[in-house]
């Protein structure tokens, strides 16, 4: 999920969808892309990336990028990494799950094409109140 639509590569207007967060509030989809990103020192592109413009940091899905094929999340006593086909990147767990990045210039490294491997725009959230929706 990505607040800064400038970032978006390409962009195709959603006004159907929202996300509910954790203190019961609802925010909008305003729509969906491709976006490039740096993380750590690799570049990536991300397909249908939802744009949220209500969040103060991008978000990036661990429950999503398990089902592209050879992406996984590692942690253990030795700490947190966020594995990729082709590398790995160490993620801070010291706090929070975070992974230094920022939007990038467009480069072709790394191509993630979620309609090939399942959707991202299943956002998942804390499935335990799905009934009472």
């Amino acid at each position: 999920m990505m607040p800064f639509r400038q970032h978006f590569i390409t962009y195709k207007p959603s006004y159907q969808s929202y996300v509910i967060l954790a203190d019961k509030s609802t925010v909008p989809c305003l729509g969906k892309g491709i976006i490039h990103l740096t993380l750590g020192d690799k570049q990536i592109i991300l397909h249908d990336v939802l744009h949220f413009p209500h969040l103060r940091n991008p978000l990036l899905s661990v429950h999503c990028l398990h089902w592209l094929q050879g992406c996984s999340f590692l942690a253990d006593n030795s700490g947190s990494y966020l594995s990729f086909p082709n590398f790995i990147i160490p993620v801070d767990d010291s706090s929070d799950c975070i992974i230094p990045g920022r939007p990038s210039n467009p480069c072709v490294t790394v191509d993630f094409d979620s309609r090939l491997f399942g959707s991202v725009a299943a956002v998942s959230d804390n499935t335990r109140f799905r009934a009472s929706r």
